[in-house]
């Protein structure tokens, strides 16, 4: 059964889902889609409106290479919906200090950089640089 969000369905749900279209978010995978963390939550609705965004896309660009403007004019009308349903969901988040920042890469959002207030840094690991000299 799909996971409903706010007004999106988690695409991980969807018959047709493509997982070359979904961000990766904060260098990894989605939470669970069943998690009840707020934050959890707004995580996979920003990525959803990603994906979907990149799912219009990629129709764009197979219409406008099959020289097909109803075909593109659909899929830019696709594109401007989902942008439109990303801007109602920032606008829902930033009075809380939620933001999600895109990373766009060639033809695709490829990563999300998300921030917000109480947000705990990923450890970091530190590499040392080792150096050795062997002689034979």
């Amino acid at each position: 059964m799909p996971v409903i969000l706010a007004d999106r369905i988690d695409p991980r749900f969807s018959v047709d889902f493509d997982a070359s279209l979904l961000p990766i978010c904060d260098g990894g995978s989605l939470p669970s889609s069943f998690s009840t963390d707020p934050n959890d939550r707004l995580i996979i609705e920003f990525a959803a409106a990603y994906y979907f965004m990149n799912k219009a896309l990629r129709l764009v660009e197979a219409a406008r290479c099959a020289r097909d403007q109803e075909a593109e004019l659909a899929a830019l009308r696709d594109l401007r919906s989902a942008s439109h349903a990303r801007d109602a969901l920032e606008d829902r988040c930033a009075p809380t200090g939620f933001f999600a920042e895109p990373v766009f890469q060639n033809d695709r959002y490829v990563e999300l950089h998300f921030m917000w207030a109480g947000k705990r840094a990923r450890p970091l690991v530190h590499v040392r640089r080792f150096e050795a000299e062997f002689t034979f």
